[in-house]
């Protein structure tokens, strides 16, 4: 009987179920070696005893095919259902090996200390300061990487590994252990070679960290700024204010300076006094803190300081030269020549009025502010009809000030004068007089000796008189 068509699936299934022998690949393709008991029994029936081998050959070939395909089918859906499990183990042991990678090319495996310090020297030559500045934060970074590489610390709950480091028991134990020292650090100059030096010395170093090296490093001084000689009062702004002999002396200068100045004396000066003026250096500096940290180095510390241009009480009639003498005589003789015109009478004249003499009063009133008074004293030629006679007259006026451009002045509206310059007999207001007649006199003196004795005489005790009289 020859064979038609092909098994029915359900013999098909029984066949595969039983097989448990894999194919094996030849040039043909994958072959099942089935044995008999492989095939079904139907199979036999229906192929009869004198079926044609080729065809159940090819039966069987075809059979082997079918079962290939079906099994590479469900190989298929079994790869493609595990591809992506493949591909995250793959990226998460790739992403552990980055980061190992990372870690092993950011740790060095010896630290050289010389690369985290940087020396530098400021100030002023002969007075200069060598620091030492080191990059603790990148020192610092590279020992975490070597700790982190080694399982010594931990970067957990989000911290870096540089947080981790500086909260871990070995921060204090290493940092404090490395020491960064130079041989010289002061009293520098430019030219001076200065040693670094670094050292490692832990209590305990052995089982976690980083290997150290360093080496001596030389450094050459230089840059160092000059120090300025200086002569303190070229900075200092000195004035005198007042009137002498009661002149004030007025300073002024940089506050910022490290001194202040000092001068005696400072009051009641005239021109031609010296005053003594000190530069003082401010608490705690002396002249090598002058020099070092300002960069100063006074040229002198004393000065004397002359008194000019100041205006001033005259204090003696020397002062006055003829021109200014003069003219404050024609002032008071005017004022004499106005007293006449507002208190003679019609038939009373002034004749003639002759200067008698100048006598200048100087000296300090009961609160002891400082004043002078000067006196013009005039000969005055009286007449009216029926008599003439001769008698004296004056004017006093205080505060007469010499100004340094050559000028005067003097308080006007302190000068005095007799009351009147006549007036009746008993009716005479003040002052000294004169007798005209039985009924009149007139406001003055006899003789300048009279004058003296009434107006000078009671200032002598207190007061220094200067000039002469006729």
């Amino acid at each position: 009987m020859s064979v038609r068509g092909r098994p029915r699936a359900a013999e098909q299934e029984v066949r595969m179920e039983k097989d448990k022998k894999e194919p094996v690949y030849t040039e043909q393709g994958y072959v099942y070696d089935f044995d008999e008991e492989t095939v079904p029994e139907s199979m036999h029936e229906e192929a009869g005893q004198g079926a044609d081998p080729e065809k159940e050959t090819l039966y069987r070939e075809e059979d082997r095919k079918e079962n290939i395909e079906d099994r590479a089918g469900k190989d298929k859906k079994a790869k493609s259902l595990l591809m992506p499990f493949l591909i995250a183990a793959f990226l998460f042991l790739g992403a552990l090996g980055g980061a190992y990678a990372w870690q092993r090319m950011n740790r060095p495996e010896t630290i050289d200390l010389n690369r985290y310090a940087v020396i530098s020297a400021s100030g002023y030559d002969g007075y200069g300061r060598a620091e030492v500045s080191v990059d603790r934060e990148a020192l610092e970074s590279d020992i975490a990487a070597c700790l982190l590489s080694e399982g010594a610390i931990e970067t957990g709950d989000g911290k870096s590994r540089l947080e981790a480091f500086r909260s871990s028991d070995h921060y204090e134990e290493i940092m404090e252990a490395i020491s960064w020292s130079l041989d010289r650090e002061e009293d520098l100059s430019n030219g001076d070679t200065i040693t670094l030096t670094i050292s490692y010395e832990p209590e305990d170093q052995e089982g976690f960290g980083p290997e150290f090296r360093s080496a001596p490093v030389q450094f050459t001084v230089s840059g160092l700024q000059e120090v300025a000689e200086t002569d303190p009062f070229e900075k200092l702004t000195v004035t005198v204010s007042g009137t002498g002999p009661d002149g004030v002396l007025d300073m002024e200068w940089d506050d910022s300076l490290p001194w202040t100045y000092e001068a005696a004396p400072d009051r009641e000066l005239s021109n031609g006094d010296e005053v003594l003026i000190r530069a003082v250096l401010e608490n705690g500096i002396d002249e090598r803190t002058l020099a070092g940290e300002w960069g100063y180095r006074l040229t002198g510390t004393e000065t004397t300081w002359r008194v000019e241009g100041l205006s001033s009480y005259a204090l003696d009639l020397s002062e006055l030269s003829e021109e200014i003498s003069g003219e404050i005589r024609d002032f008071a003789g005017e004022k004499v020549r106005q007293k006449a015109s507002e208190s003679y009478a019609p038939d009373e004249s002034l004749s003639d009025l002759a200067p008698a003499g100048t006598l200048l009063v100087s000296g300090r009133d009961g609160n002891g502010e400082f004043f002078n008074e000067i006196f013009s004293l005039f000969r005055i030629s009286y007449a009216n009809r029926e008599t003439s006679l001769d008698y004296y007259y004056y004017v006093g006026c205080r505060d007469l000030i010499l100004h340094p451009d050559g000028t005067w002045s003097l308080d006007e509206e302190s000068c005095e004068y007799p009351t009147s310059l006549h007036g009746l007999f008993g009716l005479i207001d003040t002052g000294d007089y004169v007798r005209i007649d039985r009924l009149h006199a007139v406001t003055g003196f006899a003789s300048p000796e009279d004058f003296y004795a009434a107006c000078i005489e009671p200032m002598e005790d207190a007061c220094t008189v200067s000039g002469e009289l006729e």
